[in-house]
């Protein structure tokens, strides 16, 4: 007997695909983003940002908001209105974020679980380190994706 209903399932693989079509538009606007910015002053790098290691720069939607400023010549009433429409976005966005990520939790715990079951005590051992590589890797990302003070 199956632990989940053909409806848990199917809100579990829309819930999945919904994140992964976060992750892949969120990649491509970072990367549409960047490659569009070109250089945006002295010590950036082509992409936007501050070359590695370096402080300050236009971040997130702070980036956006410089972009459609320069490009739609908005007035600073449209600037000041615009930096208060992406702040709450991004608040929104957070706040989903959040939700999505507790909800999927034990969907990826229990997928580790089973995978787990399935592999020699050898196997398990090598599947506990990649994995581990793995969520250093993805903490490591998050902290340099918010940067300092981030959430």
């Amino acid at each position: 007997m199956s632990l989940l209903s053909s409806r848990s399932k199917a809100v579990l693989i829309a819930v999945a695909i919904f994140v992964l079509g976060m992750l892949f538009g969120s990649t491509l606007e970072r990367w549409m983003g960047y490659a569009a910015m070109g250089p945006v002053g002295p010590g950036f790098t082509r992409w936007g940002g501050p070359p590695p290691g370096g402080k300050g720069g236009p971040r997130g939607h702070q980036r956006i908001l410089h972009r459609f400023s320069r490009e739609l010549d908005l007035t600073e009433n449209q600037k000041q209105k615009m930096r208060a429409i992406l702040d709450e976005s991004r608040e929104r966005m957070r706040d989903v974020r959040r939700q999505v990520e507790q909800t999927m939790k034990p969907v990826l715990e229990e997928s580790k679980s089973r995978i787990r079951e399935i592999l020699t005590s050898e196997q398990q051992e090598k599947y506990d380190r990649i994995r581990e590589e793995m969520d250093r890797r993805m903490r490591r990302g998050r902290r340099q994706h918010r940067g300092p003070g981030g959430p």
